[in-house]
């Protein structure tokens, strides 16, 4: 894998998702894709930038940390949308109707919305706690995160907000899960590119190590990282292929499409 490639990669990413977070820009979407759209968005967005620093490279090799802090988010988002097409292939082998099924990924998909607003609530109240606000102020914030995310949070009174969903699997959890599964137990092994990206994104004592690796290694980290974005990508069509409505021949067309570029430029086949 070679850098020219690794940005044709990028350059394909940013226009199959361009294309597709615009044709579905106005659309009334139900919870499951909205979820996978929302992924979708995420990639086109890391991998503008990823593209600009990958350009850098050869004059400022630094840049390799930068795109390693975007590789781990976006391999996160990656094990989050797997989770969710392992509960859909679960399901459905279990004999699940597509209602039911679609339940269960609704309920998934709303752990993981609200998680934010949980973590955002405890800085809120660690806020106050510091006297870094007031009760006004509290009571302000409370009461604006509410009315914004009716569908996510309760409240009763002037009690502090709770989120109506447990909170979702912890990243290592994520992980398990999909080790767990004989059919994607293969690609859970990409956890270890999120744990090493991980150490840029935590300053230890491996920062160091890691940074200073030779530029050959690092690069080749990141290239193959790069390739499972391109997976994400097919990923995410293939479950917004699932949950768009019957006869969306959009979708459709681009999911085969990305499979086809999977299969002719990732492994080596015949388009």
């Amino acid at each position: 894998m070679n850098m020219q490639k690794t940005l044709e990669h990028l350059s394909y990413i940013i226009d199959a998702t361009d294309a597709t977070v615009k044709h579905y820009d106005k659309a009334d979407l139900k919870r499951v894709p909205y979820f996978y759209l929302g992924l979708l968005e995420r990639i086109k967005a890391s991998s503008i930038g990823l593209s600009v620093l990958i350009q850098s490279l050869n004059e400022t090799p630094e840049s390799e940390f930068s795109a390693g802090l975007v590789v781990r988010t976006l391999i996160l988002d990656f094990f989050m949308g797997l989770n969710g097409y392992a509960k859909h292939n679960a399901a459905k082998q279990a004999g699940k109707s597509h209602d039911e099924i679609e339940l269960e990924l609704v309920e998934f998909c709303n752990r993981i919305f609200a998680d934010g607003l949980r973590w955002t609530i405890n800085h809120f109240k660690s806020f106050r706690k510091e006297d870094l606000y007031n009760d006004e102020q509290l009571e302000k914030a409370y009461a604006q995160l509410t009315a914004q995310y009716p569908a996510f949070l309760e409240r009763t009174g002037t009690d502090v907000p709770k989120t109506k969903y447990a909170p979702p699997d912890s990243n290592g959890g994520l992980f398990s899960a999909l080790a767990a599964n004989n059919e994607l137990k293969e690609l859970s092994r990409n956890y270890e590119t999120y744990a090493f990206y991980s150490k840029y994104e935590h300053f230890s004592i491996m920062s160091y190590s890691l940074m200073r690796r030779p530029g050959q290694d690092q690069f080749t980290t990141l290239w193959k990282a790069i390739e499972l974005i391109v997976l994400h990508l097919y990923l995410s069509t293939s479950m917004l292929r699932e949950y768009l409505p019957d006869g969306d021949n959009y979708i459709k067309d681009t999911n085969e499409k990305v499979g086809r570029y999977i299969h002719r430029n990732i492994f080596g086949g015949v388009a």
